[in-house]
């Protein structure tokens, strides 16, 4: 019998520190190749949702609108517990006061209270009341006889005084920054480019990689880009103009345009067209 103990054995061959610093540079290329990629998919999921809530939204308004022989939905109605509103009842007999969104105008016509907030708009600060809110609605030619120059009386539209439903705005992703705390909050008024520029702030929040989801007046959703307000206009106090660009928050403008005429400038938002 052959005597193999004298045969020496095959070692194994392990990575050299060459080959390993190689196969992990590697890697590290592959991640900052795919990770943006997937960043922008799953934005990209996020804003498929929020449009697919603004449809669901826009849908439910109309229906709201058809059974009310074509008048659409108040801002707000007040009642002992506090007011109503399209996305709830603000309920002010608690402390904080809380939403209670199976009372809203629209609610029946939805019920789903989920659908009433964005997914790219999870960190947005709620405030005391809890809003769940992303969207807001365009409150000052919807609700108010703000095209006349007043921007407090309520007011009750009807779809007739709507010159082009699939040119006006029914509601965007809005949100609005705190001047103290540089923080984005959640509100509940979509204000026109027109509305006093020297004094308040714009709030469509292009929160899409700078576009908003924007239901219309004819049912229909798409995004648009925002438009940030050139120097030396007004942001709010303690927010300068660097912090509204880096957060995508803006004004939505016919042609990128501003004018200088409120006719013009709030193309998107009045009932009648004047551009």
């Amino acid at each position: 019998m052959r005597d193999f103990s004298c045969i020496p054995s095959r070692s194994k061959k392990g990575f050299t520190l060459i080959e390993l610093l190689v196969v992990i540079a590697i890697i590290a290329i592959l991640a900052a190749i795919l990770f943006p990629v997937f960043a922008q998919a799953k934005e990209a999921a996020k804003k498929t949702g929020c449009i697919s809530n603004l449809k669901q939204i826009g849908l439910a308004w109309m229906m709201y609108v058809a059974d009310y022989e074509d008048t659409h939905p108040p801002y707000s109605v007040p009642t002992p517990e506090g007011f109503v509103y399209w996305f709830g009842l603000l309920d002010s007999t608690v402390v904080p006061s809380q939403i209670r969104p199976h009372l809203g105008f629209i609610q029946p016509y939805m019920k789903n209270a989920e659908i009433q907030d964005c997914p790219s708009a999870k960190e947005l600060n709620r405030g005391t009341s809890n809003l769940h809110y992303a969207y807001a609605p365009n409150y000052f030619y919807l609700n108010t006889n703000y095209a006349n120059g007043d921007s407090v009386t309520r007011i009750f539209v009807n779809t007739s005084e709507v010159e082009a439903p699939a040119e006006t705005v029914l509601m965007a992703d809005a949100t609005t920054i705190n001047g103290t705390t540089g923080v984005l909050q959640r509100f509940s008024q979509l204000r026109p480019p027109s509305l006093n520029p020297t004094t308040s702030a714009p709030n469509v929040h292009g929160r899409h990689r700078a576009q908003a989801g924007i239901a219309w007046l004819d049912g229909h959703v798409k995004a648009m880009k925002t438009e940030i307000r050139p120097s030396g206009t007004f942001y709010t106090a303690g927010s300068p103009k660097s912090l509204y660009e880096k957060n995508g928050v803006g004004d939505l403008l016919y042609q990128g345009r501003r004018t200088g005429n409120q006719a013009a400038d709030d193309y998107w938002f009045a009932l009648v067209k004047q551009p």
